[in-house]
């Protein structure tokens, strides 16, 4: 059953709500972890890729880095709304729920397009002359499992062609007063003001149950989407992490070799070897990074042990298929990840402690 927003219209500005809304229990978790599950796990064996240098990977996704340095917003902490992890044990009848699309987080400001790292996104102006002077929320996306594909138009600075297939769908309008089922008329208002194939709106309907949820879900991770959004009924706009806007996803778990650690400027990962022998980064929380650091430097020293004692007992030289083993032998983890590319590489790879 899609859902259906109150009959009655609303001006450019969304109006304000008279009554206090009524919020169900928020069933979400504090504090979002990847140690918590959303549905069974499913064994899925494949191999990973490494991020693009025009992406780094994070606990919350891919984040859009510019090849070189260009503008970034100036404007103070962007008011838009950031989710938690949804709890399964928790009921989502009521909760209103859309497809999680994978593309480029957006923030039209009325003037220009942000990245959600505040860096500039530079669109042909037949992209933007259309849109309103006023705040706008969405994903910059071309269909599921396109990922890449997007990042690779964003990231041309000097081919507005690739923009021609790009849509633009809206799913909240940041700072307007008003439940989200009136801001989401309000955008039904504003993309038929637009009248352009390029921009839509996120389709939401109401769910029924936890079996609907799971049957929605299964239906977008089939076709190669990234999981679901949901909202509360009746929540009010709010800047920042909110329990007001929760995330969905199904994930998969693999044993991979664990090779070395791999530090970076805003994130550490693992680099690791899948069953299939490619080389993944695997991202990780400080701690375990912290614990696999010290089993690697354990693994060294052991190694440089065994080597000089090689060396004394003069068994240096060629390498032995006895040595090739015992040089193989190494630390074995799961990880988990939420999906797989069109190449059938997993994506968002984590460690599963």
């Amino acid at each position: 059953q899609m859902f259906q927003a109150p009959a009655r219209l609303l001006s450019s500005r969304c109006l304000p709500v008279t009554r206090t809304p009524s919020f169900p229990p928020s069933p979400s978790y504090s504090s979002p972890s990847f140690s918590s599950l959303t549905l069974p796990l499913t064994s899925c064996s494949s191999g990973y890729s490494q991020p693009s240098q025009a992406v780094v990977g994070s606990r919350r996704g891919y984040a859009v880095r510019a090849k070189k340095k260009g503008e970034v917003f100036a404007g103070g902490e962007f008011p838009l709304t950031l989710g938690n992890l949804w709890n399964p044990d928790s009921d989502p009848t009521g909760w209103l729920i859309g497809e999680k699309l994978d593309g480029v987080r957006a923030y039209w400001d009325g003037e220009k397009l942000w990245s959600k790292q505040k860096n500039r996104i530079i669109a042909p102006d037949f992209f933007t002359e259309r849109l309103p002077k006023r705040k706008l929320d969405g994903e910059l996306w071309l269909g599921e499992e396109s990922l890449q594909d997007v990042l690779g138009v964003v990231l041309s600075r000097d081919s507005p062609e690739k923009w021609e297939s790009m849509e633009y769908h809206l799913f909240d309008l940041p700072e307007c007063e008003g439940s989200y089922e009136e801001r989401h008329k309000e955008m039904g208002r504003i993309v038929k003001e637009i009248n352009s194939p390029l921009v839509s709106t996120v389709p939401i309907e109401v769910c029924t149950g936890p079996d609907h949820l799971e049957s929605r879900l299964n239906e977008i991770v089939k076709k190669g989407g990234e999981g679901i959004m949901m909202r509360r009924p009746n929540s009010l706009f709010e800047a920042g992490r909110s329990d007001s806007l929760l995330k969905l996803k199904k994930y998969f778990d693999m044993e991979v070799k664990f090779l070395h650690t791999h530090p970076g400027k805003n994130y550490n990962a693992l680099i690791c070897l899948t069953p299939d022998n490619h080389k993944i980064t695997v991202n990780c929380v400080m701690s375990d990074y912290k614990w696999m650091k010290e089993k690697e430097n354990e693994q060294k020293q052991v190694q440089l042990e065994k080597e000089k004692e090689d060396a004394e007992k003069g068994e240096g030289g060629e390498m032995t298929s006895e040595k090739e083993e015992e040089k193989g032998k190494t630390m074995v983890i799961t990880i988990r990840y939420a999906a797989v590319t069109k190449k059938g590489l997993p994506k968002w790879a984590y460690m599963h402690a």
